[in-house]
């Protein structure tokens, strides 16, 4: 008789980080789709504030885009007491400088406008799982914005949690 067994492994989750983006803050959410035990599908919308220094002057420009990635485990310990997922995908969205205004107070002119970005990220995830349902989450992600004014390379670094929806 052949025997088959079918290990249960979570379809869905949502997270949710905040930490540390270049010169500010940012907060991401997200949500997974597992394709298999270790591998999922994530589509996230990511926001950043920061301010950037120039002279006398700190003008403020903000990230917000929408990232989607394909993940992976690359380790898992002996009784999963933690995880580390990597991921690749692409990113895209709008960057706003000195809340759309190009005038400043000196009477300077801002030649970077609101601009629509796109590209690409690298993240690495390490997951440590509290309950069935619970995890906390350390990020880091790299971001490559192809045609931004202010960099092309950003990073995030942050820690949060995910919640598993369905089993």
């Amino acid at each position: 008789s052949n025997l088959e067994l079918s290990a249960q492994y979570p379809t869905s989750s949502v997270g949710f980080v905040g930490g540390y983006a270049e010169d500010g803050y940012a907060m991401t959410a997200n949500f997974n789709f597992y394709v298999s035990r270790t591998d999922y599908i994530q589509g996230a919308v990511y926001a950043s504030f920061s301010k950037e220094k120039e002279r006398e002057l700190e003008i403020p420009f903000d990230i917000f885009t929408t990232n989607f990635g394909y993940y992976k485990r690359v380790y898992g310990s002996l009784r999963e007491t933690y995880i580390v997922n990597v991921g690749l995908g692409v990113v895209m969205g709008y960057e706003v400088v000195n809340n759309g205004v190009s005038l400043l107070n000196t009477g300077a002119i801002i030649d970077d406008k609101t601009n629509f970005i796109y590209g690409a990220f690298g993240s690495v995830e390490l997951e440590v799982p509290v309950t069935n349902k619970w995890s906390f989450l350390a990020k880091y992600n790299q971001f490559y914005h192809k045609n931004s004014d202010l960099g092309e390379f950003t990073l995030f670094v942050g820690g949060g949690i995910r919640f598993f929806l369905f089993y």
